[in-house]
C-alpha cells in the first residue's frame, strides 16, 4: 500500500514502521534510517541547551542527503526537522515534495554529512558544519544552502552546532561501513520507504 504524505494514515504507518524497526534493529542504528532520525529527534527534544540556543529560531530545516549508490543510499534522502523557538515538533524522513517545502534546505553528499557527524579516523576531526556552509568550493567538501537565508542561518550558528553535537550522541554505524548483507538490507529498506511512503 502506498500512503499519501500529510495524511493521518501516513503519519500512523510511518510511526509504526519506526517503532517496529527500533524493536527489530540493534544499536548502533544505520545513519539516516528512520530509527536513527527518530533517535536524533529524541535528543533534540530532550536538550535544554538546544532549547535555549534556538529560542529565537523559526523555520523548518531539511538535511538533503544526496544519493550515493556505492554507500547504499540509492536515492536522495530528505530528513525534515520541524523546529520552532527551541522546540522540535518532529524529525523524520519525508518525500521529496514535502522536503522541498521546508524553510531551509541544507544539501550535501552522503560522505560530507558523514564527515560532519562522524570523526575522521585519520584526522580525528569532524567537518565543521558552519564553515562548510560558509566556504563552498567545488574542490572542497561543502554543504550548500539550497533554500533559505544564509545570514539568518549564520546568526543561529550556536544552535546549528548544538544540533550537530546531538546527532553525534546517537549511536550509529555508517552505510559504507556495513557488511554486504546489511548493505543489501539497507537498500531493501530504502526501496520499501520509496514504494510505501514516497521517501
Amino acid at each position: 500500500m502506498t500512503y499519501q504524505y500529510g495524511t493521518k494514515e501516513w503519519d500512523e504507518a510511518y510511526a509504526k514502521l519506526v517503532e517496529e524497526r527500533k524493536r527489530a534493529e540493534t544499536k548502533p542504528y544505520i545513519l539516516f534510517t528512520p530509527e536513527w532520525v527518530s533517535e536524533f529527534e529524541k535528543k533534540i527534544q530532550e536538550s535544554d541547551e538546544y532549547k535555549q540556543l534556538a529560542a529565537k529560531w523559526e523555520g523548518s530545516v531539511v538535511l538533503l542527503i544526496s544519493a550515493d549508490p556505492e554507500a547504499g543510499i540509492i536515492e536522495d534522502l530528505y530528513a525534515f526537522m520541524s523546529l520552532w523557538h527551541g522546540e522540535c515538533e518532529f524529525a523524520r524522513l519525508v518525500p521529496q515534495e514535502a522536503g522541498e517545502k521546508a524553510d531551509y534546505i541544507l544539501q550535501g553528499g552522503y560522505k560530507i554529512w558523514k564527515n560532519v557527524i562522524k570523526e575522521n579516523p585519520e584526522t580525528k576531526k569532524r567537518l565543521d558544519v558552519v564553515k562548510a556552509m560558509m566556504t563552498p568550493t567545488p574542490s572542497n567538501p561543502y554543504i550548500k544552502v539550497a533554500k533559505g537565508d544564509v545570514a539568518k542561518l549564520l546568526l543561529a550558528a550556536p544552535a546549528a552546532i548544538k544540533l550537530v553535537k546531538l546527532s553525534i550522541e546517537v549511536d550509529l554505524v555508517c552505510p559504507d561501513e556495513l557488511s554486504p548483507e546489511r548493505r543489501e538490507s539497507l537498500k531493501a529498506l530504502l526501496k520499501e520507504l520509496r514504494s510505501e511512503f514516497g521517501i
